[in-house]
């Protein structure tokens, strides 16, 4: 049996209580603005604890064996694209760094070489 509550300083957890072993479990959740809109159903054959507005817009996903909190996708895995730029523009700039410094000791060979210093 699973119930939604709010404690009196506004954090929100479900009570999970296993009616065959007689255990229960609190599980503390982030906060959320409309918490008063939110339903509790089970998914994926009671293994997962699904939270979400009565509209049906998804907040929060419970393991019901682990009690491990995941974030729902909304589709398109944007934060999944934006690391893979970042990483990308990471090697990018770490290249230019490299080329530009073994031009900057290219020039300064010449330039020695040009001076009679080398």
């Amino acid at each position: 049996m699973y119930t939604l509550y709010q404690k009196p300083s506004g954090e929100p957890f479900v009570h999970a209580l296993d009616t065959v072993r007689g255990v229960a479990y609190c599980i503390d959740l982030p906060r959320h603005r409309a918490l008063y809109d939110m339903v509790l159903s089970l998914r994926n054959g009671g293994r997962t604890l699904a939270l979400h507005s009565q509209g049906g817009k998804p907040w929060l996903n419970v393991a019901t064996g682990s009690w491990r909190i995941s974030h729902p996708g909304s589709g398109f895995p944007w934060a999944w694209l934006g690391a893979g730029i970042g990483g990308g523009l990471a090697v990018l700039a770490a290249g230019a760094l490299l080329l530009r410094r073994r031009r900057g000791e290219e020039l300064e060979e010449h330039a020695g070489q040009e001076l009679g210093l080398a």
